[in-house]
């Protein structure tokens, strides 16, 4: 029997760890902010829980699945398309799902919306910093998949499935996550998009979000105007002007 990987947060938890690389990261960014600080698609709150120590400041984890957030102490069950907060109280965002947030969007004005509900939240000059799918082309990912032991008997794999459409900021993909463990079988299905460069740049101005640069990884060493040819993830940092 096939399990679904959203109902189980202590595996979830396993095959989406949060390191302290990534917690470094956005603190980092964050401590030029301070705080509140909004985790959008939180998960099961494990990065706002180690950031809010980090980056001495207030974490609010906000994700659509209660049973994934039953552990996060400051967790907040939300629609990412209409938060649960108020105008101008944030001062940075994080998010390392953004994508799939937009995916489920299947119209253009609810597409819209999630970013300028982005917006809505940050203060004037806040700051964000989300993970998003970046290819050069896109509709060249379908068929991909990637597999990763994680450990133990523990493993997962990620592939790229059949193209929904293609969008003004990129394409549309299927996608699914697959995880084995001692047995069992975890699985997660959901639209993935995938932006080029200049398609995230322009959905997040839509929202007046400008993009000040891109990250190949939870590193700021590696930031730069425009993301790596090969790079397949990417964190996307930017200011609410």
């Amino acid at each position: 029997m096939i399990k679904n990987l959203y109902n189980h947060p202590e595996i979830y938890a396993r095959v989406f760890p949060v390191d302290e690389e990534e917690v470094r990261f956005f603190a980092t960014l964050a401590g030029e902010c301070g705080g509140p600080i909004l985790d959008a698609a939180g998960g099961t709150g494990g990065l706002a829980m180690k950031l809010a120590p980090a980056a001495s400041a207030f974490v609010i984890p906000v994700d659509s699945s209660s049973t994934l957030l039953r552990g996060a102490p400051a967790g907040v069950v939300g629609d990412l398309f209409s938060l649960p907060i108020g105008n101008g109280r944030i001062a940075f965002a994080s998010s390392r799902l953004f994508g799939y947030a937009y995916a489920l969007a299947q119209d253009p004005g609810a597409q819209s919306r999630l970013v300028m509900e982005l917006a809505r939240v940050l203060r004037e000059r806040g700051r964000f910093a989300l993970e998003l799918a970046l290819a050069p082309q896109p509709h060249k990912l379908q068929g991909i998949a990637e597999h990763t032991q994680i450990g133990g008997e523990l493993s997962y794999e990620f592939q790229y499935l059949d193209i929904i459409r293609r969008t003004d900021f990129g394409t549309l993909i299927h996608t699914t996550i697959t995880v084995s463990d001692r047995g069992d079988v975890y699985r997660l299905q959901a639209p993935l998009h995938v932006f080029t460069a200049m398609g995230a740049r322009a959905w997040l101005a839509q929202a007046s979000l400008c993009v000040t640069g891109f990250c190949a990884s939870y590193d700021l060493k590696t930031h730069t105007q425009s993301p790596p040819a090969d790079c397949l993830r990417g964190v996307v940092l930017g200011v609410r002007e």
